[in-house]
């Protein structure tokens, strides 16, 4: 499971192997420490994307504001370097 800090390593029997499409599903049985670990490892991932996907709605969510100030803003003079700075 790759995460930030380098990847995390899990070791165990392999119980069972799932024949998929685009790839295999693979059961390893894990120690009681391990699969505490595992859920952690499983929940700072979820975290991290909910959190970057966040990130790329907020990027757009501000562009989209600007977008429509830009018209409003294009027309007051002193604020024309503004515009320019902040919009592409």
């Amino acid at each position: 499971m790759p995460l930030r800090q380098g990847p995390q390593r899990f070791v165990g029997p392999v119980v069972f192997i799932c024949d998929l499409a685009d790839g295999f599903e693979i059961g390893v049985e894990l120690s009681l420490a391990d699969a505490e670990r595992a859920a952690i490892v499983e929940r700072i991932c979820e975290l991290e994307a909910r959190l970057q996907r966040d990130a790329v709605a907020a990027a757009r969510h501000r562009a989209a504001e600007w977008a429509t100030l830009r018209p409003r803003l294009e027309r007051i003079p002193s604020l024309k370097a503004l515009v320019s700075a902040a919009l592409p």
